[in-house]
């Protein structure tokens, strides 16, 4: 009830927009973001509380069973000490939820243990690890803390609303799970006159679109906590991208939990104006075309080829993997799967090629070896060589390899990658290769090419270079007139 009090409309907002768009609704109503996040319902969510259920996972033992008209979870350490907890919300409905316990200074906690509807199971969605009550990452403590780790991205109109002087939050919404406003914006003279046209300010581009689905659809930084529906996400969001870590594998697979936007400015496929709803039903989220045959990939890759796409005439051929096997789906091949939360599995975005010599060489892995899991690596370098031999050696072997050797502080690796920085078409891939090469930034002919690169038409790459700068006081004077660039993400750094 606490809840519910404090979203400012009904948390069915969308039923009033269904009114007119009864079609668009009706996708809606049963898709992942309008299950995104809800309060607890007795029908839905009982059966995973009752009759008992106890998982015992590292350290802890718990308990989940109706309790006095409540679902309950209870979390006993090795010592004896139990706490009670009573579910008041969930995350997600499948293939796993996640539940929120109440806990003072106004947060929600996600507790670790998670639900599989599927398979009626509990498990904890930290897999083997047994995390420790004074770790970071322990559920009661900050890593789990649903107000500003996971609430913007399962919520409408989210204000976190904390306050630093009593380290409280006062979180608000307008709807709970990602209903209709999340990505249209209120749009209110459309609300005031829903017969009229949509006036020119409140219809959206398709770029808006795409910065939309990757304000939430994105590992970033958050700048402002005030991204709306239109804006640029840039003006709003620092993203990741490949750096000197291990948030992503050289080659820009995703390797941490990473979703999609970086993956898909990273690739070829963003880099020709490809975006979502190329592939995706804006509010089912279901592809508009199956995968299992390729119809989808191939809706592009046929001649003459749509949105730039290399035409493919023959699937079987290219793939080397007879019709109808696992092998001839496009997606196993260049989208391959990982999964997080232990039963989460995602397809990476990047459509980077699979390459068993770059796994052989640096541990990147690479969809043959996933799927044919009984073989060495030697023999897929082998096959991989007949199929496609000097097609192999390509830019991004060049660039994953040259990631790799900075990776392990290869002072000789500066002059290639400098070069391949140079000549990156790609904006995303430019910005990454920029700032992997902040640890000689103090040589010359690196800090002249971050300073030309101050002016790129991209504001990930803009943002790059200041930061690699700015540890500089003879820089200063040459960052001082990106305070006013166009981009809020260069200016905060500027």
């Amino acid at each position: 009830p606490e809840l519910a009090k404090k979203s400012r409309i009904p948390p069915n907002e969308a039923v009033a927009c269904g009114k007119c768009h009864q079609p668009e609704f009706d996708l809606w109503v049963n898709s992942q973001h309008a299950w995104a996040n809800r309060l607890v319902s007795m029908s839905r969510d009982k059966p995973a509380f009752h009759p008992d259920r106890v998982l015992a996972h590292g350290s802890f033992t718990n308990t989940m069973r109706v309790a006095d008209g409540l679902l309950e979870i209870t979390t006993a350490g090795r010592s004896g000490t139990a706490s009670v907890h009573h579910a008041e919300a969930v995350i997600a409905i499948e293939p796993l939820r996640q539940y929120l316990v109440p806990f003072p200074g106004g947060r929600l906690q996600v507790v670790d243990v998670s639900y599989d509807p599927k398979n009626d199971e509990w498990f904890n969605a930290q897999g083997d690890e047994d995390r420790q009550p004074h770790e970071w990452g322990y559920w009661k403590n900050r890593s789990m803390t649903w107000n500003v780790q996971c609430a913007y991205c399962h919520m409408t109109g989210l204000e976190k609303n904390y306050d630093p002087a009593t380290d409280a939050y006062a979180t608000t919404w307008r709807a709970m799970g990602i209903s209709c406003t999340q990505c249209h914006g209120t749009m209110p003279a459309h609300v005031a006159n829903p017969k009229a046209p949509v006036t020119r300010a409140e219809k959206r581009s398709p770029e808006q679109i795409f910065h939309a689905c990757g304000s939430c659809h994105s590992r970033r930084e958050e700048i402002t906590g005030r991204f709306a529906a239109r804006d640029n996400y840039f003006d709003h969001y620092r993203l990741a991208l490949p750096d000197l870590g291990n948030t992503y594998h050289a080659d820009g697979q995703v390797w941490d939990e990473d979703f999609e936007f970086s993956s898909f400015l990273l690739s070829r496929m963003g880099h020709k104006n490809v975006r979502c709803m190329d592939c995706h039903n804006p509010h089912s989220r279901k592809l508009i075309l199956p995968v299992t045959n390729n119809a989808l990939c191939m809706s592009c890759h046929t001649p003459p080829g749509r949105n730039g796409a290399t035409p493919i005439p023959d699937p079987v051929a290219h793939g080397h993997h007879k019709e109808g096997s696992t092998g001839n789906v496009c997606v196993d091949c260049h989208m391959p799967v990982t999964k997080y939360m232990v039963r989460d599995p995602r397809r990476d975005h990047g459509f980077t090629s699979p390459d068993p010599l770059l796994t052989k060489e640096s541990g990147i892995p690479n969809a043959c070896s996933r799927c044919h899991t009984d073989k060495s690596i030697e023999w897929n370098i082998e096959w991989a060589e007949k199929w496609y031999g000097p097609r192999l050696e390509r830019r991004s072997r060049d660039r994953a390899r040259l990631v790799s050797r900075a990776r392990r502080m290869d002072d000789t690796v500066v002059p290639p990658l400098l070069e391949m920085a140079r000549t990156e078409e790609i904006a995303a891939w430019r910005a990454a290769l920029l700032g992997i090469l902040q640890p000689w930034s103090h040589r010359p002919e690196v800090r002249s090419l971050v300073e030309k690169n101050l002016t790129d038409p991209s504001p990930m790459v803009r943002s790059a270079c200041v930061r690699i700068l700015s540890p500089m006081p003879d820089a200063l004077g040459t960052l001082k007139p990106l305070q006013s660039d166009p981009s809020a993400l260069v200016r905060v750094d500027a």
